[in-house]
C-alpha cells in the first residue's frame, strides 16, 4: 500500500495517487506545518485510486498528507509543498 502526490511541488490542484491498497474505508488529511487538520475527507478504496484535490483556498507553504484505514493505521505520511502563480 502506498499514496503518492503529484504534482509536488503543487499549484493549482494535487492528485493523491493511493496504490495496492486492501478494500476499507480511508481517511486522508493534509496538515499544515503546526499539526491543524486544514483538509479532511473519507474514500472507500479497493486496489487503486486518484484523488484530485483542488488548492485554490491554500496558502502557499508546506503542508503533510497522512492516509489512514478504517482501524486508524496510517498507511503513509508525507509532505506536500504547495506554490502560488
Amino acid at each position: 500500500a502506498n499514496i503518492q502526490a503529484q504534482p509536488n511541488p503543487a499549484v493549482e490542484f494535487v492528485n493523491f495517487n493511493c496504490t495496492n491498497l486492501p478494500s476499507d474505508n480511508y481517511t486522508l488529511k493534509i496538515f499544515n506545518i503546526v499539526g491543524k487538520v486544514v483538509w479532511k475527507s473519507e474514500y472507500t478504496i479497493s486496489g487503486n485510486r486518484a484523488i484530485r484535490v483542488e488548492l485554490e483556498d491554500f496558502q502557499k507553504g508546506t503542508y503533510l498528507y497522512s492516509l489512514s484505514d478504517g482501524k486508524g493505521n496510517i498507511i503513509g505520511t508525507k509532505r506536500l509543498v504547495i506554490l502560488k502563480p
